[in-house]
């Protein structure tokens, strides 16, 4: 018997979480065995009035990484974030944590300033 959740879908049994930390990139992949996404959501970039997976994108895109979800019913689903290295990684060896905060705030400051 399989658990369900109040609006009917199957509970994955197993996720699994991969990071891998490349030289180019930071790549972060979750997988489930659940009940799996419909490629018609993913193709049409979610369900009309839900902003998961729109949101998702957006925050992908707005720090210029990469979101890809895929799945099939019956066969869990799998999202992965591809992140380049320049904007994952900061040299913490190098900075104090403060320099650190201060990279972020500027990145962040940049991305709002561009996406107004």
């Amino acid at each position: 018997m399989s658990q369900t959740t109040a609006e009917g879908q199957a509970i994955p049994v197993t996720i699994e979480v991969e990071i891998i930390y490349a030289d180019d990139e930071l790549c972060l992949r979750i997988r489930d065995d659940g009940c799996g996404i419909d490629p018609a959501i993913v193709s049409a970039g979610g369900r009309p009035g839900h902003w998961g997976l729109a949101g998702m994108r957006e925050r992908a895109r707005s720090i210029g990484a990469v979101f890809r979800i895929w799945g099939a019913a019956s066969a869990g689903t799998e999202t992965e974030v591809r992140v380049p290295a320049a904007q994952a990684y900061v040299d913490v060896a190098r900075s104090s944590w403060s320099e650190v905060r201060r990279s972020l705030a500027g990145r962040l400051r940049r991305r709002r300033r561009r996406s107004s």
